[in-house]
């Protein structure tokens, strides 16, 4: 369903987290900076990425891949609400909530569920799988590279 929105969205599922692809007006480039600072920081000397809100540790730079030949992407929900979301192999620092849907999903043949801080549960991002494949895909502003003592989740 990638570039499409189904009129009479279904509002009980996780209202303002459904997904829809961006039209390509996403997050201006000065709102996702410091992200893309941390992450080009964090593959080179393979730092830590935190929790914006609380600190606590969620993923390794060095664990950043691409979807689609990007690793950086921006999608916008059905609600208008727009996101720059990385995509990254692995995120021991999250937490999912809910059960995984295919419905709006922004990767063709992927399932998704909402990811949080496994320590604040802010809202971080989304965890996608197919039958063959997953990755979670986190919101760039809301990670920032952090020391080696930053603290692991429970």
């Amino acid at each position: 369903m990638r570039g499409e929105v189904r009129d009479g969205l279904a509002s009980t599922l996780l209202p303002g987290l459904m997904l829809r692809r961006d039209s390509g007006d996403g997050p201006k480039r000065d709102e996702a900076a410091d992200f893309h600072t941390a992450v080009a920081t964090a593959r080179q000397r393979e730092d830590r990425l935190c929790c914006r809100g609380c600190g606590a540790w969620i993923c390794n730079g060095r664990d950043a891949r691409e979807m689609d030949g990007r690793h950086s992407h921006h999608f916008t929900n059905p609600h208008g609400l727009s996101f720059e979301v990385r995509c990254f192999d692995t995120a021991a620092g999250l937490h999912l909530e809910g059960e995984a849907t295919a419905e709006y999903s922004w990767f063709p043949g992927y399932h998704w569920c909402v990811a949080v801080c496994a320590t604040c549960l802010g809202h971080l991002g989304w965890y996608f799988e197919s039958a063959d494949d997953s990755f979670y895909g986190i919101i760039g502003p809301r990670l920032i590279s952090c020391t080696p003592d930053a603290p692991t989740p429970p």
